[in-house]
């Protein structure tokens, strides 16, 4: 429930029973400021560019966006269901948003701040991470349909039992997104097409 500028000069947590983000400057090592946000929130996410920080309201389906000049609520983006985690795509356009009470993952427009599809993901997961380079990130839960830590060769478990979904970005006004465990079916947005694969991956790439 932290995360940090990429210059390294602020810090941002999420504070859950408080209902806010606190700003820190790590660099005096002080507090900037707490901003009120909602009744609770969980997790805390940035933009590449530092200028936007989301944050989820654990009591309506929406996502705050605050802006880093100014430390206060600047919109925000109204989700399908509860929001729990999220994580931009390296080039700024898109706000990858997880609910895990509804089992979704939800692609948010940063540009209109607008949902433009919502997706089917493993039970309870919990966490989505992209892993610097920007071409894979990955969605973890405690849900069924696990696999062993040793087949996820770019991510990190800390019990066997989490359960890991791949997914590979890449940079573009369009992704397509490609899910494939039991279902096994591509989705491509903004518009769906169907094709078997043998992999176990969510991958969006230009179509």
């Amino acid at each position: 429930m932290l995360v940090l500028s990429p210059d390294g000069q602020r810090g941002y947590t999420a504070n859950v029973s408080a209902g806010s983000v606190s700003v820190l400057d790590l660099t005096k090592r002080k507090l900037i400021r707490t901003i009120p946000v909602a009744k609770s929130v969980q997790r805390v996410s940035i933009s590449p560019d530092s200028r936007r920080i989301f944050t989820h309201d654990q009591d309506a389906p929406r996502i705050a966006v605050i802006e880093a000049t100014t430390n206060k609520i600047s919109n925000w983006i109204a989700l399908p269901d509860v929001a729990y985690a999220s994580a931009p795509t390296l080039d700024g356009r898109w706000l990858l948003a997880l609910s895990m009470s509804a089992n979704r993952l939800h692609v948010v427009d940063l540009q209109t701040l607008k949902v433009v599809r919502s997706l089917e993901i493993p039970e309870r997961s919990s966490e989505i991470l992209i892993r610097p380079g920007g071409e894979i990130a990955y969605v973890s839960g405690r849900g069924p349909g696990k696999l062993p830590c040793s087949t996820c060769a770019h991510g990190k478990c800390s019990r066997r039992s989490t359960s890991l979904r791949a997914l590979t970005v890449s940079r573009g006004s369009a992704l397509r997104i490609k899910y494939v465990a039991r279902e096994r079916h591509l989705c491509s947005i903004p518009r769906f097409q169907r094709d078997e694969s043998p992999d176990w991956r969510l991958s969006l790439s230009k179509p």
